[in-house]
């Protein structure tokens, strides 16, 4: 029986290896084009993310008080959480981020503008990262502010989603992830999300703050709008 699950799971993982190449290079070569390179690498930046989560909690903070205070501490539990299981994971799953894994790397324009003639290259638009791969700490926050937002007040959480779908194609565009490490932080992220803003107010609910954030129908209602 286990001679026969070895082959098995040999050829699931090589199966399973040849689609994230396919995909890698689907979203790398194929849907590349100059006009999307602003827009996918673009979002990588720190400080873009920064600058328009904070707008959007501002906003809501200032709509919505109790609802941004409610925001800001599930946002900080879960994120905190998951940055920690992030070093978790990287210290006990070694994935090879798609640089490590393939051997050859295209990264000079005369390369990357010949990437459909070498599916078994990977097309790199920014630079290398050597730490280890699964999971994305870009999805983790992608997966935790976006679903934050999107319980706190759906206007702003849609505005998230969009710029947090973008950045999520935008890390396996640039050829830093491979997608399931993006989708798997993502869904860690939303779960985590959950979890913080289904709880913290039972945890706080006989402090002062826990008191002042428990909404009125009226609230509650607006909210859901």
């Amino acid at each position: 029986m286990r001679a026969l699950a070895s082959p098995v799971l040999a050829d699931l993982v090589s199966w399973w290896d040849g689609m994230e190449r396919d995909v890698v290079h689907f979203v790398t070569c194929k849907l590349y084009h100059p006009w999307l390179d602003p827009i996918f690498l673009g979002v990588q930046s720190q400080t873009l993310a920064a600058i328009l989560m904070g707008a959007l909690v501002v906003l809501l903070i200032v709509v919505r008080p109790r609802r941004g205070v409610r925001l800001l501490l599930t946002a900080g539990v879960a994120l905190g959480l998951a940055m920690l299981l992030a070093d978790l994971l990287w210290a006990t799953i070694d994935r090879p981020r798609p640089p490590q894994a393939y051997d050859v790397v295209l990264e000079t324009p005369e390369d990357l503008a010949a990437c459909a003639a070498r599916p078994d290259a990977l097309p790199l638009r920014m630079h290398r990262a050597r730490s280890s791969s699964f999971p994305s700490r870009h999805g983790l926050s992608i997966g935790v502010l976006v679903t934050s937002l999107l319980l706190a007040w759906r206007p702003v959480g849609w505005i998230a989603l969009v710029y947090g779908a973008v950045a999520a194609v935008g890390r396996v565009y640039a050829g830093k992830h491979w997608a399931s490490d993006v989708v798997a932080g993502i869904l860690i992220g939303t779960a985590l999300a959950l979890l913080a803003w289904r709880f913290l107010p039972r945890i706080l609910a006989r402090t002062r703050l826990g008191r002042w954030m428990h909404e009125e129908p009226a609230d509650a209602a607006a909210a859901a709008e």
